[in-house]
């Protein structure tokens, strides 16, 4: 009888991972060509390099050999870790948790408002952001405020045009 092709062994063995992990298969008999596909893929394809995982899948691998019997099929499924990310309007209230799939590009709220303040945008790690693209951590970002002056004017009653004293 023909000796059969040792298993494929994925370098991640499924599970959670982050966006843009890399999987790489191999196979320890000599020679062997690995075969792949992700998902419900009809056709299996040649593997030649490494995996990107960018979504949630499932990876079918086996391997063969002129002369030998193929390995069986090994399936590993990966899914995207989930991550916070935490906006803190730094208005001694509110603070809002949104969870984002890793490799998600999250869009900051804009129409955001605190009496007696002009909101100057998003922080974080001292830049001002618009988006934030969760790969691999928790993310917090902080409310940035700039405070409305006022200048008043006190008038003394008298219509002779004078000022008596302002204050900002």
């Amino acid at each position: 009888s023909q000796s059969q092709v040792r298993e494929v062994k994925f370098s991640v063995n499924g599970g959670d991972v982050n966006y843009g992990t890399n999987v790489t298969l191999s196979c320890e008999t000599a020679g062997a060509t690995i075969y792949y596909k992700e998902g419900n893929a009809a056709v299996f394809s040649e593997y030649n390099g490494e995996i990107e995982i960018k979504n949630d899948v499932t990876i079918t691998a086996y391997a063969t050999k002129e002369g030998m019997v193929a390995a069986e099929q090994i399936t590993k499924t990966y899914t995207l870790k989930k991550y916070t990310v935490t906006l803190n309007y730094n208005n001694e209230t509110t603070i809002e948790n949104e969870e984002i799939t890793s490799g998600s590009t999250y869009t900051l709220p804009t129409e955001v408002t605190r009496t007696g303040y002009t909101f100057g945008g998003w922080e974080l790690n001292g830049e001002i952001v618009n988006t934030v693209k969760v790969t691999n951590a928790d993310v917090e970002l902080t409310a940035t405020w700039t405070p409305i002056t006022y200048t008043v004017v006190f008038n003394s009653g008298v219509d002779d045009g004078s000022v008596r004293d302002t204050m900002d």
